[in-house]
């Protein structure tokens, strides 16, 4: 039987709603990798609070996503930026899951759909 290699995961925002995607990693054993947030502070918080000392905070998203090993990123960002982000992420070759609703318009999610499809990527809004 062989061992499954331990998902990587970065989260982009980690304002009220973090914890809850943090705290569902740890109970499926996700490793958060990396954490972002406009507010370098709370991010570093939430490393204190369910990261190692030395998972690397950003305060610009790029970084995160220039990360080569993260599978996963989660966006917990207000909604006017989820499909940027999103958009970026997918970009980046990354699996996202992303907070509701998902987008300001029906042509916004249209987009984040075909770049996922563009990507070979998976979406999931949560």
């Amino acid at each position: 039987m062989t061992k499954s290699k331990k998902i990587r995961a970065g989260i982009i925002g980690c304002g009220d709603i973090s914890p809850a995607h943090l705290k569902t990693w740890q109970q499926l054993g996700i490793e958060p990798a990396a954490l972002c947030d406009r507010d370098l502070a709370r991010a570093e918080v939430r490393r204190t609070e369910y990261a190692r000392p030395d998972t690397p905070v950003f305060s610009d998203h790029r970084e995160l996503l220039a990360i080569e090993d993260l599978d996963l990123v989660t966006v917990a960002t207000p909604v006017a930026a989820h499909v940027p982000l999103t958009l970026d992420a997918l970009v980046a070759g990354k699996h996202v899951v992303c907070e509701k609703p998902s987008a300001l318009s029906v042509a916004e999610n249209r987009a984040v759909i075909e770049a996922a499809r563009r990507a070979d990527r998976h979406v999931v809004f949560c």
